[in-house]
């Protein structure tokens, strides 16, 4: 029996703690053992994997996306945009969201129908700000720690994957 529980700020925060310990997973720690089933002291999965667990419950959280559609979520999906002021954002565009159980681009067809127009079947953006106070609600941090402890090994395909490695 697998149990689900809500998201929220809290529960985003101890996994934060827990995946940036610097003291128990340096920044090369590359180990992966077998783990005892709900000892979540004994994952020992490297860093990277870590960093890329944070921004992907970021994203899920800030975008409120589901787990299917974070894990679609390709490089080429994400870019970063340097401001007027010199700081930087997230955005963040995806041709896919499931917004109803038949699928969004139904329904986005049947107003085309009744409107005789050309709407575009494009979601808009999303366009994510950092959040120096809350580290752990930061898409731009997150986003930059996982682009630089790769450093440019893939940036192509999907950003989720089974395996990381530096």
């Amino acid at each position: 029996v697998t149990s689900a529980r809500a998201m929220d700020e809290h529960v985003l925060k101890r996994l934060y703690e827990h995946n940036m310990d610097r003291t128990k997973y340096p920044p090369d720690h590359k180990e992966d053992k077998p783990r005892k089933r709900g000892d979540a002291e004994s994952w020992n999965a490297g860093a990277s994997f870590r960093i890329m667990l944070i921004l992907m419950y970021i994203l899920s959280f800030l975008c409120l996306l589901r787990f299917d559609e974070v894990l679609g979520i390709e490089w080429s999906h994400i870019k970063l945009d340097k401001l007027d002021d010199g700081t930087y954002r997230l955005i963040v565009t995806l041709p896919f969201r499931k917004t109803h159980q038949t699928g969004g681009k139904y329904m986005l067809i049947h107003i085309q129908a009744i409107f005789h127009s050309s709407i575009s079947t494009e979601w808009a953006p999303f366009y994510l700000y950092p959040n120096l106070l809350k580290p752990w609600l930061c898409p731009v941090s997150a986003y930059c720690a996982l682009v630089e402890i790769i450093k440019n090994q893939f940036q192509t395909g999907f950003i989720f994957r089974k395996k990381v490695e530096p």
